[in-house]
């Protein structure tokens, strides 16, 4: 049986026929992305906003957000997906994202590296890079248990999505953004028995932050 502590968990209906996103990307919250290389403009400095945005440059962000490119090595790049060959330009971010439970494949085992993600992927992908799937898979799974999570944690703070849309950088950005404060929840079983803690400082375990952890590397 699993425990989740610090939790209060809720319960909402998520549907597709929510308000876009009028939230916009501030120049802060840009200025950090950029300065953690999660985030980069064209060679003319435009961030394309409004542009959407792949499945592959969804996992180069959130492993660098999690990570840097130098961590990411030999050890990293084991397993990739049928459709994801060693010569694809994303190869190593895909199989470090995979191996590390932050993305999924089809049904057919491939990743889908060129299709446009959609926003009810990239939140499972943030609420899992956080380590609340365990969350998530207790209230309903994928795709309302992760929007949830993705409301109840902070991630999608500042934006009303339509779930089953194509994401746009804007709102990829201000999710990433906020997932980098966002306090971790891990696995801290003991004696067998399998228990997920919050890492905010206030139950007896340290504060962790994906943003202290990367720094920390």
């Amino acid at each position: 049986m699993k425990k989740i502590f610090c939790i209060i968990a809720s319960i909402f209906v998520m549907t597709s026929a929510l308000c876009v996103s009028a939230a916009e990307m501030n120049s802060a919250q840009a200025e950090r992305l950029s300065s953690l290389g999660i985030m980069n403009g064209d060679p003319d400095g435009n961030m394309r906003l409004n542009d959407n945005i792949t499945r592959a440059e969804a996992a180069k962000m959130l492993c660098i957000a999690k990570t840097t490119q130098d961590v990411i090595d030999s050890s990293e790049i084991t397993e990739s997906f049928k459709d994801v060959p060693e010569s694809h330009w994303a190869y190593r971010y895909i199989c470090y994202a995979k191996k590390n439970g932050i993305v999924n494949g089809d049904e057919n085992g491939n990743f889908n590296p060129e299709a446009n993600i959609t926003n009810a992927e990239i939140a499972k992908m943030v609420v899992s890079l956080l380590g609340y799937s365990v969350f998530a898979d207790n209230n309903g799974g994928y795709p309302i248990g992760y929007m949830l999570a993705a409301t109840r944690f902070g991630v999608t703070d500042g934006l009303t999505l339509v779930t089953d849309s194509p994401a746009i950088r804007n709102d990829v950005g201000i999710m990433i953004n906020n997932a980098l404060d966002i306090p971790l929840m891990v696995n801290t079983s003991e004696n067998g028995e399998e228990e997920f803690s919050i890492m905010d400082g206030n139950n007896g375990y340290p504060g962790k932050t994906l943003l202290t952890e990367k720094t920390a590397k």
